[in-house]
């Protein structure tokens, strides 16, 4: 392990209970940092996504308030916030967490192709979306109702964990048939219902793209940096528990600039999407091209 470079801390207290000195050197480490992260495209896909965000909250873009609108706020901010996680893990050494939200972004460009692809089943995959909450709350309420029957839990304890009322679920209950017919979970059992979009997989949506292979491909590479994998050690940074990919050289701007250019892949994609289905132009300007980042 590396040795913590000195660093001439600010006279403040600090309320964190670790030596001043191991404060001080991860301080002096963020800096260094900052200044090898200035070989990688961190900010490049830091101005697409300010970009990316202007382009909305200046109604370059408009979105509107119908179920399509309602859901696109979400994924927009879901995906706003995905890039913001990628560029502040980077930011402060968190390679691992890069990969997560890398991941993310690529997954969310795969539901909305999902979504937008087919137009004949917008409206459907829609509701899919939106019942999908009421589906959960039925589900988690039925599951605990029968630990109550089965004297796992007491009536107290099922009180205090139900996320509807007694009288609620009752009224969900009369829309069983029309959600088992909407998702088609196997066996035609609600309990199976576990995600938005079933009976789709994530496959299915990645299938969605029309480039399956090379993004199923990519979403693959990316998982073994968002779970716990033997192949994580290849990810692993210069300091036992953080930083990049290193040489004595210095960081390994290649290996960096994975999660980077997955993200800028799953951005570009998101954004013709947006223009082809929904014509919504972002007018996202790339300083490097699509080519360079496979």
């Amino acid at each position: 392990m590396s040795e913590l470079p000195e660093y001439d801390p600010s006279p403040t207290d600090s309320v964190c209970p670790v030596p001043a000195e191991y404060v001080a050197g991860w301080k002096g480490l963020y800096n260094i940092f900052q200044e090898e992260l200035g070989a990688t495209l961190l900010e490049e896909l830091e101005c697409v996504t300010l970009q990316f965000m202007y382009s909305i909250e200046s109604k370059r873009v408009t979105v509107g308030d119908d179920q399509s609108g309602k859901f696109l706020k979400l994924m927009l901010a879901k995906i706003s916030q995905e890039l913001w996680g990628l560029i502040g893990s980077l930011r402060y050494a968190s390679f691992y967490s890069s990969y997560h939200h890398a991941r993310s972004v690529l997954e969310l460009y795969a539901g909305l192709s999902y979504v937008y692809n087919k137009p004949s089943k917008t409206s459907k995959r829609l509701r899919k979306f939106f019942e999908f909450e009421d589906v959960y709350k039925l589900n988690m309420f039925n599951s605990l109702e029968a630990e109550l029957k089965a004297g796992k839990i007491d009536q107290a304890e099922f009180e205090s964990a139900i996320p509807i009322s007694v009288e609620n679920a009752e009224k969900l209950r009369e829309q069983v048939d029309g959600w088992v017919k909407l998702y088609r979970p196997k066996d035609g059992d609600l309990a199976k219902i576990k995600h938005w979009h079933e009976s789709a997989s994530v496959l299915t949506l990645f299938e969605s793209t029309g480039a399956f292979e090379q993004l199923w491909h990519l979403y693959g590479f990316l998982s073994h940096g968002t779970h716990f994998s033997p192949f994580g050690y290849n990810l692993a940074g210069g300091y036992l528990l953080f930083g990049y990919p290193r040489t004595t050289e210095g960081i390994v701007v290649d290996a960096v600039d994975k999660p980077i250019k997955a993200a800028l892949i799953s951005v570009h994609l998101i954004d013709i999407l947006l223009q082809e289905k929904l014509d919504m132009d972002m007018q996202l300007e790339f300083r490097t091209s699509p080519s360079e980042w496979v």
